[in-house]
């Protein structure tokens, strides 16, 4: 169904079988058939799993791919609440646009006053053209729904002007006669005694800004008939509520959702605690995962992981995760690939180039906390800002960038970029290189790192007896940094490097090895 398609859930409550399903159909005043089509598609092919189904196995369903636990058709349903975006339009004859267009202040106070006679008037006149309304008389579409209450009592849902309240949007690029895209319908089961629906609202909620629809909201009143069993005691009965089972595992998880607000460095680790708390009866053993379906299957995240990846949690007692955000290499090269232009390249403007500005932000990821017998739980992870930096970028455009890349003052252009000549530099006026603490120097290089984003002088970060850690650091820098560009000038740099060689301390030399390895073979 391309980008359109539906979500669904179903529920047991009080032995009836519920059903909510929220669709997105095909936009365009003359898709009508398309949508009628993709209406039928999501009924026929939408079975809900039963019992304790994952996610995943719903996934499996709608794709038509035969899953392990029994299913549920949507039809098998006792009552069917179908809602969303259905994108059916006003077929209003080219003639009458501008007629129209005259009531939209009547439209408008029938938003303030529901009992408006011009405006109830208006939308019986207007319904008339509403395709939905057209579809369903003639048979076409959702046979055996009903709308929450005909007629209505709200103006056209589209097309508004995002972020204001009442203002339809008529104008180019493109016309847009307002429309009744938002609905919701509902369909009960044939000869059912047990249900009984009474419509309490039905209405647009015109404050909500931001988006060219506005939502809808229905409030249903059910009345549900059920047979307590005459061995059991009515008020155990009562209490324990049908369909709850004590030995299903239960968890809560406290955030619902993980934002990283600060501000997310290469290659620096970020933690946010999740606690996950048992609320059932019985031992809750849990796994996290990427989410995923067997269609799309993907790798797991990239800058953020959470751990640990599996555990269990005994009835009453709280366990705490730690989400942990990272950003590689491959991750910072995507952010600059998709780097969205500055209106100001400026270095003088206000926080200039202090973070990265790319399409691909913010970072987000979505994992599952599936429990072993029961249900699965969305965690989203989302950083919005990751800070600029001189690693992963490509080699010739920052080779003629002037100033530090996080800074405003400027240096001498130099062969290479001024970052990689600066630490050549530096380490050529040592009278000898010592790096054998190369790989003892985590924290330190990241120290590095930053005076080079920000042009401070790393020099003074130590002294004395601890300045040959500082020589490994700033070599260990050099040799990630070169490895980081995109499209370098290899051969360049390889002549730059080389005069490093006579500084290389006894027994180092395969760390300057290693270097021009790395130099020679590294990916354009």
């Amino acid at each position: 169904m391309g980008n359109k398609g539906a979500v669904a859930t179903s529920i047991r409550l009080f032995g009836h079988k519920l059903c909510f399903v929220n669709s997105h159909f095909t936009s365009g005043g003359e898709y009508t058939v398309q949508r009628n089509q993709n209406f039928a598609d999501i009924n026929r092919r939408l079975d809900l799993a039963m019992g304790t189904a994952t996610l995943a196995t719903n996934a499996y369903v709608l794709m038509g791919i035969s899953p392990s636990v029994p299913t549920l058709p949507l039809e098998d349903h006792d009552l069917v609440i179908w809602l969303g975006d259905l994108n059916y339009r006003l077929e209003l004859p080219t003639d009458a646009v501008e007629q129209q267009l005259l009531h939209h202040d009547a439209m408008i106070r029938m938003a303030d006053d529901k009992s408006s006679a011009e405006g109830s008037s208006l939308l019986e006149a207007l319904l008339e053209f509403d395709q939905l309304t057209l579809q369903m008389r003639q048979g076409n579409v959702f046979a055996g729904y009903k709308e929450m209450k005909r007629p209505l009592n709200f103006p056209p849902t589209y097309k508004y002007v995002a972020d204001r309240m009442r203002t339809y949007d008529t104008g180019p690029p493109g016309f847009r006669t307002p429309s009744w895209c938002d609905r919701i319908l509902y369909r009960e089961k044939a000869d059912i005694e047990t249900l009984k629906i009474s419509v309490l609202d039905y209405d647009a909620i015109t404050e909500m800004m931001g988006s060219d629809h506005k939502p809808v909201r229905g409030i249903l009143d059910l009345e549900l008939a059920y047979q307590i069993p005459q061995s059991t005691s009515p008020t155990v009965e009562l209490l324990q509520s049908p369909g709850i089972d004590d030995s299903v595992p239960r968890v809560s998880l406290q955030p619902e959702e993980t934002i990283f607000t600060n501000t997310l460095r290469y290659e620096v680790h970020n933690y946010q605690s999740i606690r996950i708390q048992n609320t059932g009866k019985v031992q809750a053993r849990f796994e996290i995962t990427t989410a995923t379906t067997p269609m799309e299957p993907r790798q797991p995240a990239q800058w953020v992981h959470i751990i640990p990846e599996k555990g269990s949690v005994e009835p009453g007692d709280s366990h705490d995760l730690q989400v942990v955000a990272k950003v590689p290499l491959e991750t910072l090269r995507n952010l600059f690939n998709n780097k969205v232009s500055e209106t100001s390249d400026s270095p003088d403007s206000p926080n200039s180039e202090k973070l990265i500005k790319s399409s691909s932000l913010p970072l987000r990821e979505l994992f599952i906390l599936h429990l072993d017998g029961g249900g699965d739980l969305f965690v989203p992870v989302e950083a919005t800002n990751v800070a600029n930096t001189c690693f992963a970028q490509n080699y010739a455009d920052f080779n003629k960038l002037p100033y530090p890349i996080r800074s405003t003052g400027e240096r001498e252009p130099a062969p290479v970029p001024m970052e990689v000549d600066l630490l050549i530099r530096w380490l050529e006026d040592l009278p000898e290189i010592q790096l054998k603490w190369f790989e003892r120097v985590h924290d330190l290089r990241f120290a590095v790192r930053e005076c080079l984003d920000t042009g401070q002088d790393f020099r003074e970060l130590v002294g004395g007896e601890e300045a040959h850690v500082l020589e490994a650091a700033v070599a260990r820098t050099l040799v990630e940094l070169v490895s980081s560009f995109a499209s370098p000038d290899k051969e360049t740099l390889r002549r730059r490097l080389t005069a490093l060689t006579p500084k290389i301390a006894d027994g180092d030399m395969e760390k300057l090895y290693a270097l021009c390895h790395i130099i020679s073979n590294i990916d354009s």
